[in-house]
């Protein structure tokens, strides 16, 4: 980092002197960067800045457990490096590491190696080296005490026996693109079961996320009355999907995934873990990573497009879990490097159509609800390279009216007044009752 001012050094001095206040433990929602870079500069700006830079801890601890939850450590660099490349005060910023099972959270200011050798050995004690995700910050000063907060489990990966999921799960982005397409996204949605809620908290974070994404790769679609522009659709994109009838009321939506890259590898054969042979790819001149206890090759990168691929493990994974997976080994930028530079991949034939039959019935408080939703996934793999196509078509049917609760036996009414801990009326109703107070 470049050479810090004297000011700024005498600002943070005094920030980190003050004690963190009572509501460092607040349960506060996870902001966009954008509003985090921007409450970190008011606090930086602000003389005696260290109760509202611990309020911005607060909010900066939620984000990266946020952050964490949904993409892993990799998901946590991301955060810190679109809130860094945002903050506007010069050589500082929050950074994230990762300590065992805890995630610190770092307001720091920094200064080079040159301007850190001209310090006094007073003033040089005052600093120390911090490796965030995202690798060595150099010299840094922490301008208020590090927030430390346990690691989130991956909440991908926490089903419990019997609980509904379909078998499959597409991707969020082909979800969100269908959603935003239809004009869906600012619905209320309930969730009913576990991936009801998977989908929709990913929703929103993922429709933010689409422009990140290279043109070409991720499409929505929506319609109503006529199925035949989503059946066009598919069939542009490569899939065989159909969308039969739409009543009346009907909204259909759909998302695409289309991404192809090429290899040079060498057609072979291989011997399983099952003891048979199989059609085979070698491929070369690979990088490999250790992540979470695995093995993570690196199979393509191009044009701002990572492929990798790892063991699943001895655990069955179903449905989101997949995605939670993925994302929990995506290898983040301090990841270690493994020792391989070849892989040797199965040739792959996929093409595998489902019912999303977890996500029936999931409903929004207007009345909209999921009535029908399918997906189709094609992976090819082979020694010149992969294509993977994937598509999904959810069917809302808008203006129902969600299933009424019945009262169709003696029931309790009652009454209570905020602040009194007995109801203030209170009776029981049975069929003597029933009747209508008018006659």
């Amino acid at each position: 980092m470049a050479k810090t001012e004297t000011a700024d050094l005498e600002r943070a001095e005094k920030a980190v002197e003050a004690p963190p206040p009572p509501h460092m433990n607040v349960q506060v929602p996870p902001k966009t960067a954008a509003e985090m870079a921007a409450e970190w500069d008011a606090a930086f700006s602000q003389t005696g800045a260290a109760e509202k830079f611990t309020q911005v801890s607060a909010e900066l601890r939620a984000s990266a457990l946020s952050a964490y939850e949904r993409g892993g450590s990799a998901g946590l660099a991301k955060m810190e490096i679109e809130v860094n490349h945002l903050v506007k005060a010069k050589d500082c910023g929050p950074v994230f590491v990762i300590n065992g099972n805890k995630i610190e959270v770092h307001n720091i200011q920094g200064i080079d190696d040159d301007a850190y050798g001209k310090l006094t050995a007073d003033q040089q004690s005052q600093y120390h080296r911090i490796s965030s995700v995202n690798g060595d910050c150099g010299y840094n000063k922490e301008l208020t005490p590090p927030v430390v907060v346990d690691k989130p489990e991956n909440q991908g990966l926490l089903l419990k026996p019997g609980q509904k999921v379909s078998a499959d799960f597409p991707s969020e982005y082909a979800l969100a693109a269908a959603f935003k397409a239809g004009d869906m996204l600012d619905k209320d949605w309930i969730a009913a079961n576990p991936e009801q809620d998977y989908l929709i908290k990913s929703l929103r974070p993922a429709a933010a996320e689409l422009p990140s994404i290279p043109e070409g790769i991720i499409a929505g679609k929506a319609c109503k009355g006529d199925p035949a522009p989503i059946n066009d659709f598919f069939k542009a994109h490569g899939l065989d999907m159909r969308i039969d009838k739409l009543g009346p009321g009907d909204v259909a939506i759909a998302g695409t995934l289309s991404l192809q890259g090429a290899w040079q590898g060498e057609s072979t054969k291989m011997t399983a873990a099952d003891g048979k042979e199989y059609p085979a790819a070698l491929v070369h001149n690979i990088k490999s990573f250790t992540q979470e206890g695995a093995t993570v090759v690196q199979l393509y990168k191009k044009g701002g497009v990572t492929v990798y691929a790892a063991l699943a493990g001895d655990d069955k994974l179903t449905s989101f879990q997949v995605t939670a997976r993925a994302a929990e080994l995506t290898p983040s930028p301090t990841a270690p490097r493994a020792d391989y530079e070849s892989v040797l991949i199965p040739k792959v034939d996929k093409n595998v159509s489902s019912d999303l039959t977890g996500l029936i019935g999931m409903r929004a408080t207007d009345g909209s609800q999921v009535s029908q939703a399918k997906m189709q996934t094609k992976l090819a793999v082979d020694e010149k390279g992969f294509k993977a196509e994937q598509g999904v078509s959810i069917m809302i049917s808008r203006g129902m009216t969600p299933p009424s609760f019945k009262l169709d036996k003696p029931f309790i009414m009652w009454a209570v007044a905020d602040g009194c801990l007995q109801p203030i009326f209170a009776t029981e109703v049975d069929q003597r009752y029933w009747k209508d107070p008018k006659h």
